[in-house]
C-alpha cells in the first residue's frame, strides 16, 4: 500500500488499486453467461444443421422412390400384388380404397402400400410397413385414388405417394412427395 497525504500533508489516506471480491465474482458470472449462450447457439446451430441433412437425404430418398415407380410404370414391371404376380398395366384395373381392394383386404384406411422390389417391381405389403432405406430411414410408397372415385377415372390416373420416415434427438420426422401417375396406355 502506498502512502498519501491530503492537501494539507498530514493525515495518511490509504490507495485501494486492486479489484474487491464481489468484482471479480461478477466478471466470472459475466463470462460463465457468455460462455453458455454461446455453447448452445453451437449446439442448436448443429442440431438444425443435422436436422437440415436428415431433411435433404429423405427428400433424395423418397424422390428415387417416385422415380422407380416411373420406371415400372414405364416398363410395364412386375408387382406381386393380391392374390398373385401381376404387371404395372393390372393396377389400373384395380380401385385402390373401395371394397375388395388391397386397402380393404390389408386393412388399411386408403391406399395400398408397397415396397419397391428387384427388377424393377412392386410389392405389395400391409399397411404402415415400412422399407429400410438407409441409416434409420424408413420408406412407404402408397397408391391411391383420390378425386378419381367413380371408373373409369381411375383407371387413368392413380396419386403416389412416398413417405420417407426417420427419428432423432428431436424426435420423429417424416418427409413426402406425391405424384400423380397417368396411365400411359389410354
Amino acid at each position: 500500500m502506498l502512502k498519501r497525504t491530503d492537501e494539507s500533508g498530514q493525515s495518511p489516506v490509504l490507495d485501494s488499486t486492486g479489484q474487491s471480491l464481489v468484482e471479480v465474482l461478477v466478471v466470472l458470472a459475466l463470462s460463465t453467461v457468455v460462455m453458455v449462450a454461446l455453447i448452445i447457439v453451437i449446439v442448436v446451430g448443429l442440431k438444425n444443421a443435422q436436422f437440415a441433412q436428415n431433411q435433404a437425404r429423405a427428400t433424395k430418398y423418397a424422390q428415387e422412390a417416385i422415380e422407380q415407380v416411373k420406371v415400372i410404370r414405364d416398363r410395364n414391371g412386375r408387382v406381386n400384388f393380391i392374390p398373385e404376380k401381376a404387371e404395372f398395366k393390372d393396377l389400373w384395373e384395380i380401385y385402390m380404397v373401395g371394397e375388395n381392394s388391397c386397402a380393404d383386404a390389408l386393412g388399411s384406411p386408403a391406399g395400398c402400400y408397397f415396397t419397391l422390389g428387384d427388377g424393377p417391381s412392386l410389392d405389395v405389403t400391409t399397411y404402415g410397413s415400412s422399407q429400410n432405406v438407409g441409416e434409420g430411414f424408413l420408406r412407404q410408397v402408397i397408391f391411391e385414388d383420390k378425386n378419381s372415385l367413380l371408373p373409369p377415372n381411375y383407371k387413368t390416373e392413380k396419386w403416389v405417394t412416398t413417405k420417407v420416415i426417420w427419428k432423432d434427438s428431436s424426435g420423429s420426422h417424416e418427409s413426402n412427395l406425391q405424384t400423380i401417375l397417368t396411365n400411359q396406355n389410354e
